[in-house]
């Protein structure tokens, strides 16, 4: 959302799965844009239990051509369920890969 715009409120918010960079005093989402082409980071205040379970909206740090300007996100970071669905998934395709070898 630019300075200035309200948001309707019947516009859907887009929930988008990030990492918790823990590497710093605090953590900070991280994610891949798929309309930037680049990761997007943010602030992250200590979460209330409602932006726990559905996410934790931000202004959009898109380009000028993103959907996303206009809503916002809400990030929600992975669980530890998907984040191991995913390296299983990684594993798979690399092993399928490494056979074709």
């Amino acid at each position: 959302m630019r300075k200035g715009q309200i948001m309707k409120r019947k516009q859907k918010i887009p929930v988008i799965k990030g990492f918790l960079n823990l590497s710093e005093k605090n953590p900070t989402p991280i994610f891949w844009c798929p309309f930037c082409q680049i990761y997007h980071r943010h602030g992250w205040p200590e979460p209330t239990e409602h932006e726990k379970k559905f996410g934790s909206h931000r202004v959009a740090h898109c380009h000028s051509s993103s959907p996303f300007l206009s809503t916002g996100y809400c990030i929600k970071p992975f669980t530890g369920s998907e984040l191991h669905d995913l390296s299983e998934g990684i594993l798979k395709e690399w092993q399928k890969n490494m056979a074709k070898r």
